[in-house]
């Protein structure tokens, strides 16, 4: 598995084991990839973004 598929597999899961509770607390806007954020770096990576405009990012690096 790469970084990518890594990116996808976790975007997916946090939207499918979160989505009931994020609508109900209304706190996840999006979650993208730092490359549809525009985040400049060569990592993979997500940016979740929340509803009061706080910003996390989760980068994604292969160590082995």
């Amino acid at each position: 598995m790469n970084e990518q598929e890594i990116q996808d597999l976790l975007k997916d899961a946090l939207y499918s084991a979160g989505e009931s509770e994020w609508v109900e607390l209304g706190a996840v806007e999006s979650i993208r990839s730092f490359e549809e954020s525009g985040v400049l770096t060569d990592n993979k990576g997500l940016v979740i973004t929340l509803t009061d405009g706080s910003e996390f990012q989760l980068t994604i690096v292969k160590s082995r």
